[in-house]
């Protein structure tokens, strides 16, 4: 039975609007009578919230008790059963005059020099402060097997993947690949999951993209609120690539390209497609501007030279993690680019 780590939540906020609605939990700022402002992060009532809700929101709670600077104080936090059901949740301060680095850059106002200066003190945050050694870990090689033999099980079980999955080859945009359940089967061959518990494992960011990096509205590169951490699966310990694989998903424009769903995916009368729209306009500012370049050169001289394979092999999982909790077109994409990005995986040279 969990037990309040804290006072559940308070009175009514006398003002509340939702900031974002995600899988298992919502994220809302509430205004108390007087006139303080919090961002609540809590667990949605269900029966079945999810393999990873309640313990991610934990992972979330117990990161930021211990979090560096670059974070958010926790206020408070609850963990509680009551006849309503099971209550986990955070406040943390709102941040009014900020906005996320993803609204900044969208909006194309930012010069190459901002956004130089802006990946050098990311680079300075994560890699020196925050990619910290750990002794105590899991490994992940266990939890990227477990995770994509269930993700291929369920979507094995949907007859619009089911040739995708358990046919020995299908063709997506012309070109030929086996089938996801022949991958696995290599990637088992080859211990390709092994090189996720090689080498360093360090204390990590988990969900770091351009939406989860506050800056002032004001602009200003040089000030910088990480928030969101811990992965949807719970991961917060693990290879430092994680966290190069994730913010380079997103500052490329590609992971915001199939949110918007500005792409082409899904079955053709011979075989799949999955087109990505690079030219949409709202994709200008990353082309117009290279918000990877500086965060990856600082990244390659802390760590050292990327493992292509585990690098493919970790966009695989995070595109296919994420494919059985979309739909539509959205769903297609992340399946078709997860093959596509094993493959890689599995024919990238080993460094």
């Amino acid at each position: 039975m969990p037990r309040k780590n804290d006072l559940p939540p308070g009175p009514p906020p006398s003002r509340m609007y939702a900031l974002k609605d995600g899988f298992w939990e919502e994220t809302t700022v509430y205004q108390y009578t007087d006139g303080t402002q919090v961002v609540r992060k809590a667990n949605k009532p269900a029966s079945q919230p999810g393999p990873w809700a309640i313990p991610s929101l934990r992972k979330e709670i117990r990161y930021l008790q211990n979090a560096p600077s670059w974070f958010p104080p926790l206020l408070r936090s609850w963990d509680y059963r009551d006849d309503q059901g099971l209550h986990v949740g955070f406040e943390i301060p709102f941040y009014q005059d900020h906005q996320s680095a993803a609204q900044r850059v969208i909006s194309g106002k930012s010069s190459q020099s901002e956004a130089d200066t802006f990946q050098d003190n990311l680079a300075a945050c994560l890699l020196h402060d925050l990619h910290t050694p750990q002794l105590n870990y899991a490994p992940l090689s266990n939890h990227f097997l477990k995770t994509l033999t269930s993700t291929c099980n369920q979507l094995g079980k949907l007859s619009i993947f089911r040739p995708i999955i358990h046919e020995s080859h299908v063709i997506i945009n012309g070109n030929p690949y086996p089938g996801l359940r022949a991958l696995m089967e290599q990637a088992l061959e080859v211990q390709l999951f092994a090189r996720a518990d090689q080498g360093p494992q360090v204390r990590l960011h988990g969900d770091l993209i351009l939406e989860n990096i506050l800056i002032p509205k004001t602009y200003s590169a040089n000030e910088l609120i990480l928030i969101d951490p811990v992965s949807v699966a719970g991961i917060d310990t693990g290879p430092a690539l994680m966290d190069l694989v994730k913010y380079e998903s997103y500052a490329s424009g590609h992971l915001l390209a199939i949110r918007s769903e500005w792409l082409n995916a899904g079955p053709l009368k011979d075989g799949y497609r999955v087109l990505i729209d690079h030219e949409h306009d709202q994709l200008r500012t990353f082309r117009q501007i290279n918000w990877r370049r500086r965060f990856r050169e600082a990244y390659l001289t802390h760590h050292g030279p990327i493992d292509q394979p585990l690098y493919h092999l970790l966009d695989a999982y995070y595109a296919l993690v994420m494919a059985v909790n979309t739909t539509g077109v959205q769903q297609w994409a992340r399946v078709l680019l997860g093959l596509q990005s094993l493959h890689r995986a599995l024919h990238a040279p080993a460094t």
